[in-house]
């Protein structure tokens, strides 16, 4: 497992960042920046794709499935945004922010942090 230490600690922080970054599209959805919040939102997609491919091993040989399931979720979520900003449904999209994709990236950092802890204790 040492091998996949650098890629956890990177997970862990790239989720944090999406976090985040996810927060500030609120922020910028409420100020009516709807391009700059868009913009944000694929570097958030970005990021997703490369914590989904990086901790895909990982999970796999720690037989994680239960985040493997909340990481469905996170990209279900972000699916979800996608139609929402698709149709300029801005209002949705700060709904499916607050009560969707936050949580959900929330929820998958706790698991990250908890699956990783044995082999990140220094």
């Amino acid at each position: 497992m040492q091998k996949y230490r650098d890629i956890m600690v990177q997970v862990i922080d790239l989720t944090s960042t999406m976090i985040e970054g996810a927060a500030h599209m609120q922020v910028l959805l409420n100020e009516g920046k709807f391009e700059q919040s868009i913009i944000l939102f694929e570097d958030v997609m970005k990021a997703y794709s490369a914590v989904e491919r990086s901790v895909a091993p990982v999970l796999v040989e720690l037989e994680e499935e239960e985040v493997q399931g909340q990481l469905v979720r996170v990209r279900e979520s972000l699916e979800l945004v996608v139609s929402a900003f698709e149709r300029k449904n801005f209002a949705h999209s700060k709904e499916l922010l607050q009560f969707g994709l936050i949580p959900a990236l929330k929820k998958a950092e706790t698991q990250f942090i908890q699956a990783f802890s044995t082999y990140l204790v220094s």
